[in-house]
């Protein structure tokens, strides 16, 4: 079975669930605590299932061999909700090629996201910046970043 980029569907939404909890600790101020249930409950089947079948959500996901390895969503065209990547493919581009994926469905001059503080780089890579000072609720950590698209070239 060969590596694609597709959009994800109720039958992925074990693996995504999977996928995206065993990296939700890279949002932890200190890795040695807890998610909170607020968190938790984001990154749970049902949100997954729910996101799936909103009309407000684009989810796509990369596929190796059956093996969803990486996952991401954006929401209402303009906000890039989830950007994952497991953890043993981090590096190799995937979160490249799902991010110019989703740029097709971005309609909005600006695009936000809330990224880890791990992942801030990936971000500025693609053309983010710093919108305002990090933020941390309930010991997660979060960096607001925006990118301006020109859509009237």
């Amino acid at each position: 079975m060969a590596m694609s980029v597709r959009r994800a569907n109720a039958d992925d939404i074990p693996q995504l669930a999977e996928l995206v909890s065993s990296l939700a600790g890279f949002y932890l101020d200190d890795p040695n605590t807890e998610l909170p249930a607020w968190f938790k409950e984001t990154i749970s089947e049902p949100a997954f299932e729910a996101r799936i079948k909103s009309q407000d959500y684009v989810n796509i996901l990369y596929e190796n061999a059956g093996r969803v390895e990486g996952y991401a969503a954006l929401k209402d065209g303009s906000h890039l909700y989830h950007l994952f990547v497991a953890k043993s493919q981090q590096r190799t581009g995937i979160a490249t090629l799902l991010w110019r994926s989703l740029l097709t469905y971005c309609h909005a001059d600006l695009v936000t996201v809330r990224s880890s503080m791990y992942a801030v780089p990936v971000y500025e890579r693609f053309g983010f910046t710093v919108e305002r000072p990090a933020g941390l609720k309930d010991g997660i950590a979060f960096q607001p970043l925006v990118l301006k698209l020109n859509h009237r070239g």
